[in-house]
């Protein structure tokens, strides 16, 4: 039997499924949370999902920014550009080293 028709013959979504899934789990972490005095875990997972909050954040460029990076492009696609090891030789020369 394919999976779509066990999806069909069984009367609920795949999805209905991942969703409840996804609910039993969020329940368990907030009973496990909830019992819990460890405050140095609590600070742990505070600071894990503040870093999966923080991921759905995008930085937008400023016009200047796009035309830098329209000009990088440009010049890639016109193969002017330096090797890693040029690039740190002229570095190395403004830094005097």
């Amino acid at each position: 039997m394919r999976l779509q028709d066990e999806v069909v013959s069984s009367g609920f979504c795949i999805f209905d499924k991942a969703i409840t899934m996804d609910i039993q789990l969020k329940e368990k972490l907030i009973a496990k949370i909830g019992s819990t005095n460890d405050d140095e875990l609590l600070r742990q997972l505070l600071r894990v999902l503040d870093l999966e909050s923080k991921t759905d954040e995008y930085y937008s460029l400023s016009e200047d920014e796009k035309e830098a990076v329209n000009e990088g492009i440009a010049q890639l696609d016109k193969d002017v550009f330096l090797s890693n090891e040029e690039a740190n030789h002229q570095a190395d020369q403004c830094l005097n080293k």
